[in-house]
């Protein structure tokens, strides 16, 4: 990270004051007030899609508007027995509802800077899906997120990227 908005460590630093560059994408509380931040200034729903998303900005050299890209969201699976109660229409209702919520910024972010890309939608088990896709298609490159849970996060409770890690064929670029 080399612009004013990152901390001595080359953390993305959501802070406004002077050392950092008061410009016009700060609010009157000192928060940064961007396309990453949400209405309370903390970061948006998605931030790591976000951070991603920065990162293919930044790095336009090797990952421009000379690429095609496909954009994958996976929303978790509704529990069987509640999938069972409800209708097929409305189980498909709230699987595009909840991908369109990750999907709109992530095509504000491409629409302004001129990347055209698919947006394919899946429900299922995140990593395995990823994976799954991944080695059926044609693809160069994945690029996910990452949480940055730790190691004992990741005991805990798993990372999606380390599973996708493991299991993908397809080379993995992590973004934290």
């Amino acid at each position: 990270c080399d612009d004013n908005r990152c901390d001595d460590n080359g953390r993305y630093d959501d802070r406004c004051d002077d050392n950092r560059g008061d410009d016009d994408r700060c609010d009157d509380n000192g928060r940064r007030n961007d396309d990453r931040c949400d209405d309370n200034g903390g970061r948006n729903r998605g931030g790591n899609s976000m951070n991603m998303l920065g990162y293919v900005a930044a790095h336009d050299e090797w990952l421009g508007t000379h690429h095609a890209y496909t954009v994958l969201t996976v929303v978790p699976p509704v529990p069987a027995r509640a999938a069972a109660v409800l209708s097929k229409d409305v189980l498909a209702s709230y699987y595009a509802d909840e991908a369109d919520k990750v999907f709109k910024p992530i095509r504000a972010f491409f629409a302004k800077q001129g990347l055209n890309a698919e947006f394919v939608a899946k429900h299922g088990h995140a990593a395995d899906t990823i994976s799954a896709m991944a080695d059926k298609g044609k693809y160069d490159l994945v690029m996910l997120g990452s949480h940055g849970h730790g190691v004992l996060g990741n005991l805990v409770m798993g990372s999606v990227a380390t599973k996708v890690v493991a299991q993908c064929g397809v080379p993995v670029l992590l973004v934290r």
